[in-house]
């Protein structure tokens, strides 16, 4: 290709040609130099939505610090009634259950209410946006859910499980005592990995690679799920609507993340 320039009327007429593989060189780095910095900023906005979820997280065990401020050092806890067909043993109890369940419709409770994490909606968090992570991989699981608080019809999920008082002996922000491994019980949060139950969304954050987890003291760590150590897998909800596999299953996870020795 040749750009023809020339300065005055009678003057010799200068001319700068490329060739065809000067012009293919230069394509050709640009496309490397492209290709070197994409991963680069893609590597930097997946770390920048860990930080973000890590941020979230905090914020929420602010605010539970803040709701056992008001109650006696308690943290929330949901209605004191049966889960229902989510474990027809008839022992546990919305109150006691960890779950990302944060809004709990009228056919599972007499009056449809706030659950556990939930209840924090009510002044103690700032925005409902902390309680989604912003490194969802499936938006899909989360498109409405603000809008179906007060529903009598449908539950209301966050992005992060909540322990409640799950695998804990007592209900106290600063002691929870210990799970059923005998180990110190102090993770409260950590992100949604789900496949399942049947008829719902699967829900994975951060590609399933890495998970956050929140503790009593307000810290968060990260932690590696490459190997989905921390997620609900279709195994787990095989008799689904009874939720005592998956149950069990979160119990596991907590006392992996109650646990650094388990967390490799």
């Amino acid at each position: 290709m040749c750009f023809i320039t020339g300065h005055k009327i009678h003057r010799r007429v200068e001319s700068r040609c490329f060739t065809l593989i000067e012009l293919l060189v230069a394509i050709s780095i640009i496309a490397l130099l492209v290709g070197i910095l994409l991963p680069a900023l893609s590597a930097a906005r997946n770390t920048a939505l860990i930080i973000k979820c890590a941020s979230n997280q905090k914020q929420i065990v602010l605010g539970t610090a803040a709701y056992a401020t008001d109650y006696d050092g308690a943290i929330p806890r949901g209605p004191d009634h049966t889960l229902g067909p989510l474990d027809p043993s008839g022992q546990g109890t919305w109150a006691t259950l960890a779950s990302n369940i944060v809004w709990v419709p009228q056919p599972f409770l007499p009056d449809a209410d706030y659950n556990a994490q939930g209840i924090l909606i009510e002044g103690y968090i700032h925005t409902y946006d902390i309680l989604f992570c912003p490194g969802t991989d499936t938006p899909e699981a989360y498109e409405g859910q603000v809008e179906l608080i007060g529903s009598r019809t449908d539950f209301v999920l966050s992005g992060y499980m909540y322990r409640a008082l799950d695998e804990t002996t007592y209900d106290k922000l600063d002691s929870l005592g210990v799970n059923s491994a005998g180990e110190r019980a102090t993770a409260m949060y950590y992100d949604v990995n789900r496949h399942g139950p049947p008829g719902m969304p699967e829900a994975t954050n951060h590609n399933e690679r890495i998970i956050n987890a929140a503790y009593t003291d307000g810290h968060v760590t990260t932690f590696d799920n490459s190997q989905q150590r921390y997620s609900g897998l279709t195994q787990h909800y095989s008799a689904w609507p009874d939720a005592r596999p998956l149950m069990t299953r979160i119990d596991e996870i907590l006392i992996r993340l109650d646990s650094p020795q388990y967390t490799d």
